[in-house]
């Protein structure tokens, strides 16, 4: 129970000593219309009973709680006025209504806005039209701010004419509080616009059309020292400003040119600080160096979003990263075997030492998601697969396609986990002869990690010896012949009995293979027995053990990959995730996660 609470004499004088009151409340009247379109400007639709939207006034709530509800009614995002994903770190504040609205519920309310500088840093030009009227809300906004940094957002075409008269009537007042500025679309006149100083200015979003212009100047003056965070959508250009504090680039739906005088180019070089850049559904077309053109050592994350493979692999020859950075494909064209073996992303991946790698087969999109790691890095993204033959299985008489999973160039990998969903009538699996070229690349391999239903076909591609190579007798040593332990992902005893089943690994004396250690690992929250004894004893000749897991197991991934860093790189979600839940491919119906 709250108690009444006298507000604090000092939220009066607030009201007090602000003059032109008329002047202020006639602004505010027009901040709190609902904003609609620029054909028909919110100021001219009529609004009934805003003020109502509250039922019972609490004036009994204490300022402290008050001003943490203000700050929270304008730190959403409002549906619609900011259209698809941005690489910054903060959401935009909503601009006018909702602080303007705060001031007019009841007097205490304006005396707890008006004490509330967090609720006036968002400030947005305005329409042209009424821009005298938004001229005088943005110095109105200036002032209730008091000392701290201001936002600048243009989120609508009709706001971004006449930039450079407002920035001009605002001054220094302004331009040297900038914080931030959200500029989509820019205005035809942005160089004129953005033609002052910005010591404070750390994020910059900017967007057009894919205009054709050249850009000679750097914009700001050539002085935002502190800019960290730099978004580009839909431009053909980048701004030619020295970025000495720039940690975050991202363009999205560019045109951009790469070549040793390029914008993009020049841009990353005047970056040393650079630590995360994205591509997101860009094209970048040059002529292709015999060197790259730009090495970015500071760089740890590096994203490509639904990208086309020609296009990254141009890029990733024209700009070399450090051996610390992790790269991750989402939403990209399917990598294939040839890809990661030319010479742009060659010059990554063979640099590095890799010793862990994940390999998992998605029948619902007919992929294989690899991920590799070492300490300080990883490589994530989606191979294509390739159907070897279609056959009848052992278990059944469902007819069957072999898949044959990517090829890939990890020679140093120690640790390999190799999974599948559980879905026995998947029309889908990996082929034994597609694992065993794989896992002839891996003769460093000492630990396997595997699920209890696809545990014969991985055994079968490690029974055979190395196939022959250029017409030589064929290789007698065994596949990974450094491999000491193997670890089996089970939900239920009843997946080692259908793996040891009447056509399973019971009858078939060839897959035998001497493990130092062969672990079973039940997977947490499922029904069922779990004991730690089974018929794999027998099979491996006692020398099984059985764990209960309290935790999804997961391969272990460095320390950039397990943190959420912005809306581009959200932590990398395991292969083992909902590992063991039926799965059914939309072909075959599908249905719904269930336990078995």
């Amino acid at each position: 129970m709250l108690l009444h609470l006298q507000p604090p004499r000092s939220l009066w004088t607030s009201i007090a000593s602000e003059t032109d009151l008329s002047s202020r409340y006639e602004v505010e009247e027009m901040l709190a219309q609902p904003e609609t379109n620029e054909s028909e400007p919110a100021w001219l639709v009529p609004t009934y009973g805003y003020r109502n939207d509250i039922a019972v006034v609490q004036n009994d709530l204490p300022a402290e709680l008050l001003q943490a509800i203000f700050k929270y009614s304008v730190s959403r995002r409002y549906a619609g006025d900011y259209i698809g994903k941005d690489l910054l770190p903060w959401e935009f504040p909503m601009v006018g209504r909702i602080q303007a609205t705060l001031t007019m519920v009841c007097k205490y309310w304006r005396a707890v806005a008006l004490n509330t500088p967090e609720l006036w840093t968002a400030i947005s030009p305005g329409w042209m039209d009424r821009r005298d009227v938004f001229d005088r809300a943005a110095l109105m906004f200036l002032e209730r701010a008091r000392h701290l940094p201001v936002n600048i957002i243009v989120d609508k075409p009709g706001k971004a004419r006449g930039l450079d008269d407002f920035f001009r009537k605002m001054g220094p007042q302004l331009t040297s509080r900038l914080r931030s500025i959200y500029c989509r679309p820019l205005c035809d006149t942005f160089d004129w616009a953005f033609d002052f100083s910005a010591p404070c200015l750390e994020s910059l979003s900017l967007q057009e059309d894919n205009v054709v212009r050249v850009v000679d100047l750097p914009l700001f003056q050539g002085h935002t020292p502190k800019l960290r965070y730099l978004s580009l959508t839909a431009m053909n250009w980048a701004p030619r400003n020295h970025a000495p504090s720039l940690t975050h680039l991202h363009l999205r739906m560019c045109a951009q040119s790469v070549d040793g005088r390029s914008d993009l180019i020049t841009l990353l070089r005047s970056a040393p600080a650079l630590t995360d850049l994205v591509f997101s559904v860009s094209l970048l077309v040059g002529s292709t160096p015999d060197v790259p053109y730009v090495h970015l050592s500071t760089l740890r994350r590096l994203t490509f979003d639904a990208m086309q493979r020609d296009v990254v692999c141009e890029l990733m020859k024209a700009v070399s990263v450090s051996k610390d950075a992790s790269i991750r494909f989402q939403g990209s064209q399917s990598l294939t075997d040839e890809m990661i073996t030319s010479s742009g992303p060659q010059l990554y991946l063979a640099n590095r030492s890799w010793t862990r790698m994940s390999i998992k087969f998605d029948p619902t999109e007919t992929l294989c998601s690899v991920v590799v790691a070492d300490t300080s890095a990883a490589f994530s993204g989606d191979f294509a697969v390739v159907i070897e033959h279609r056959d009848y299985h052992r278990y059944n008489e469902r007819a069957r396609l072999w898949i044959r999973p990517p090829q890939l160039p990890f020679q140093g990998v120690r640790e390999c986990w190799i999974i599948e969903n559980n879905d026995h009538d998947s029309m889908y699996t990996f082929a034994a002869t597609g694992l065993r070229g794989m896992l002839e690349g891996l003769s460093d391999l000492e630990t396997l990690v595997v699920c209890a239903w696809n545990c014969e076909v991985v055994l079968d591609a490690l029974s055979a010896p190395n196939e022959p190579r250029n017409g030589a007798d064929v290789d007698a040593r065994p596949i990974c012949p450094k491999l000491k332990t193997l670890s089996i992902l089970a939900t239920s005893v009843r997946d080692l009995d259908r793996a040891l089943g009447i056509h399973g690994l019971r009858d078939r004396d060839e897959l035998r293979r001497d493990f130092e250690r062969v672990v079973v690992s039940y997977l947490p929250g499922f029904h069922g027995p779990r004991p730690h004894a089974s018929q794999l004893d027998e099979f491996f000749h006692g020398t099984v053990e059985y764990v209960d897991l309290v935790e999804c197991p997961a391969m272990e991934l460095p320390e950039a990959c397990t943190t959420e860093a912005h809306v581009y790189w959200p932590k990398w979600t395991p292969h083992t995730v909902g590992l063991g839940r039926i799965t059914r491919v939309k072909s075959l119906g599908m249905r719904g996660p269930l336990d078995i």
